[in-house]
Formats: C-alpha cells, sequence, structure tokens
C-alpha cells in the first residue's frame, strides 16, 4: 500500500527537531507557545518603536539601543504574561499540553522545511530532502 521511502539526513534532523520541539510544546503547553510567539512580535515591534521614536532625542545610540532593549523586554514580559493567563483560562491542562505539542512540533517541522528550501534556492547545500520534495510537489 505505501511504497517504502528512503530518507535524506536532513531529514531525520527534521524529524528529531520536530519530535523535540513536541515534548518541550507538551510540557510548556499550548499557552506557552502562544504566549511565546505573542511575546516576540510585541517586543520586536516595541523595540522598533522606541529605537525610531528616541532617534531625534538621544544622540547617543549606546543610550538609543539601551531604551529599546529595554523597551522590547517589558513589552515581552507584559504580552507574554497576557496571552499565557488569557489562553490557560480558556483551555484545560490535557487539552493545553496536546495543542502545544502539536503546535511546536508543527512549527519546528515547518520552519526546518523552509530553512532546507531556502540553503536549496541560495544554492548554498543540496539537502537532497524528500520530504521538502514531497511537500513541495503538493503545493
Amino acid at each position: 500500500m505505501f511504497a517504502a521511502v528512503e530518507l535524506a539526513f536532513s531529514d531525520w534532523c527534521a524529524i528529531a527537531l520536530s519530535g523535540t520541539c513536541a515534548v518541550l510544546g507538551l510540557f510548556g503547553g499550548f499557552s506557552g507557545f502562544s504566549a511565546s510567539i505573542a511575546g516576540t512580535v510585541a517586543g520586536s515591534a516595541a523595540g522598533m518603536l522606541a529605537w525610531k521614536a528616541l532617534a531625534g532625542v538621544v544622540a547617543a545610540s549606546w543610550l538609543r539601543g539601551a531604551a529599546a532593549i529595554l523597551a522590547a523586554l517589558l513589552a515581552f514580559g507584559i504580552v507574554r504574561a497576557l496571552v499565557r493567563k488569557f489562553v490557560n483560562g480558556m483551555l484545560a491542562q490535557p487539552a493545553d499540553a496536546i495543542f502545544g505539542a502539536l503546535a511546536a512540533g508543527l512549527a519546528a517541522f515547518a520552519a526546518s522545511l523552509a530553512a532546507m528550501w531556502g540553503l536549496d534556492a541560495l544554492g548554498v547545500v543540496q539537502c537532497g530532502s524528500v520530504l521538502l520534495e514531497k511537500v513541495l510537489s503538493v503545493v
């Protein structure tokens, strides 16, 4: 029914990374996973806005950079805490852990396939990924 497929080393690396991230997502839960992503986006936005807002006010770039890092860390912490509390209130514990494992595993698998595709497209490394070829043939 299914043909045997021999996977490349890069495919096994992607599977191992996905499995590791799925186990970490199981312990952190979906609330931790989604909170970290939301906090990272908010922190990046706050850091860039602080850097641009202080451009005409602060002449020293190191001071401007320190203020941007502080703004990014504050935004990350606040948004991460709020999102984690919100998602924890919506999901019971078994569902939170299961969705966390699925989300983290799928995100790691997609990121590793994207990295392999990027390295292949740039001509840096020929990955020879069977999984990447299958995904690109479907898309």
